[in-house]
């Protein structure tokens, strides 16, 4: 027999709708709060590091300057999205994996444009068309990603609404 209260949905055997939106309104657990408290302190490590040569270094290329630029700006962008998701007390219904994943497309632009770019320019055709073609696969692969995170996203959401509007 079910010893689960009579509610018309359920999540599996045994599971209320009441449970299951107290797991979707959950907050992160600790290993999650663990993990990107991790992925913040080794963006500030990094970003530190990179921005106190980048300022000490005066000397430098103008593509060692756009380089360590790049890299100060990825070292911030995970620092907000860490510090967004620890400071959230609401649910965030995979919110956190779009913007991780909308980071990777941006960054995996940048770095695919500007080798291709640069591997033209320094190394004839051959070798940017091979960089070109690499940094396309690695670009398409951080979209499919993004595209996937934003439709998990939205199922979440869509799966909450359905879920409260059966109560």
């Amino acid at each position: 027999m079910n010893d689960a209260p009579n509610d018309s949905a359920h999540d599996g055997p045994g599971r209320s709708t009441d449970d299951v939106l107290a797991d979707l309104d959950g907050e992160l657990s600790r290993s999650d709060r663990l993990r990107y408290l991790t992925v913040g302190l080794a963006s500030l490590v990094v970003t530190a590091v990179t921005g106190s040569l980048w300022a000490t270094e005066a000397s430098l290329p103008p593509r060692t300057h756009l380089a360590f630029a790049g890299i100060v700006l990825l070292g911030i962008a995970w620092m907000v999205v860490a510090a967004y998701v620890l400071t959230r007390r609401q649910p965030l219904y995979a919110a956190d994996r779009v913007l991780a994943t909308g980071i990777s497309v941006i960054a995996t632009s940048a770095v695919g444009i500007a080798t291709t770019v640069l591997a033209g320019v320094r190394g004839g055709v051959l070798p940017g068309l091979t960089a070109g073609a690499v940094s396309a696969v690695f670009i398409a692969t951080a979209v499919v990603l993004h595209l996937g995170a934003r439709r998990r996203r939205d199922a979440l959401l869509t799966r909450r609404r359905d879920l409260a509007g059966a109560m």
